[in-house]
């Protein structure tokens, strides 16, 4: 998916919306206040892209190349 930012250079952005079936097809999960996991996800960026959560950056480490390592906290 693209888009054009303020200066109207194109940008790349991917999304999803989760319906709790759709979610648990992805990853064991419920989409219950009583039943809520915590888990977390680290991904691999590279630079330029960033990736966003409902939640806060646990941690972020830089790789070689200049990638990027986030460890995303969800729950």
């Amino acid at each position: 998916m693209g888009y054009k930012d303020i200066n109207g250079k194109s940008k790349i952005m991917a999304s999803t919306q989760f319906e709790s079936l759709d979610a648990r097809r992805a990853f064991p999960c419920w989409d219950e206040p009583a039943r809520k996991a915590t888990f977390g996800l680290t991904l691999v960026v590279d630079t330029g892209l960033t990736a966003l959560s409902n939640m806060p950056e646990k941690s972020r480490r830089s790789l070689e190349g200049g990638a990027t390592r986030p460890r995303l906290e969800m729950g």
